[in-house]
């Protein structure tokens, strides 16, 4: 049974990390979004076993819970801030706004621009 409790203590552990990265979002500083690497390391773990547990108990590896996050995370800056999307892409992770609108689209099907305007 303990074994059943460390699994789950990990799996909360990374989501308090996770988003403990993203709460303080500000213009004047930009989160950098750690890798499945780096989260590991930090719950000293190896990233497969947290691939694995997060798997196990949600469905999704660590690296869709980060895509997933910052998406949320943009979609509600898009329609709750006036910020140029360029500002949102750099809030939130991304060197140039071209990859953020690819990574956006990719993902929701909509550039950022599209999404903001459908969606007010």
């Amino acid at each position: 049974m303990l074994y059943i409790t460390d699994q789950f203590n990990h799996v909360n552990q990374f989501f308090l990390l996770l988003d403990t990265a993203i709460a303080d979002i500000r213009f004047a500083s930009p989160i950098r979004m750690r890798t499945v690497k780096e989260f590991a390391a930090i719950m000293e773990l190896h990233p497969n076993y947290l691939n694995t547990l997060l798997k196990r108990h949600t469905g999704q590896n660590v690296s869709s819970h980060i895509r997933n996050r910052l998406l949320e995370v943009s979609k509600h800056l898009l329609l709750e801030t006036n910020w140029y999307v360029q500002d949102i892409s750099y809030c939130v992770g991304f060197s140039d706004q071209p990859n953020f609108n690819l990574f956006f689209k990719k993902n929701v099907g909509y550039t950022p621009s599209e999404f903001r305007r459908l969606k007010q």
